[in-house]
């Protein structure tokens, strides 16, 4: 039957290791985090340049992006009208 002493430093060998597998688990999702940012960034200077586009993925989201299109070409573009036929 081990010691008490015994007792307590596998305790703490059994803390550090949970505590190294911690750190472990939180550096590969903050290094998961940073590469989706970067990824979002890059998408997003990709939209900016006009490199690419977004398409909707369905009528309610055709529908929000042609509202939001309509508010700012009302709002930047003197020329601008909307004819419903």
């Amino acid at each position: 039957m081990p010691t008490q002493r015994e007792l307590e430093e596998m305790e703490q060998d059994y803390l550090q290791m949970e505590r190294e597998q911690v750190e472990s688990i939180c550096r590969e999702v903050m290094k998961e985090e940073l590469f989706e940012a970067e990824m979002a960034k890059e998408e997003l200077r990709l939209l900016k340049q006009g490199v690419t586009v977004v398409l909707p993925t369905d009528v309610d989201h055709a529908r929000a992006m042609f509202k939001v299109a309509t508010f700012y070409l009302c709002q930047h573009d003197k020329n601008f009208t909307l004819k419903m036929e």
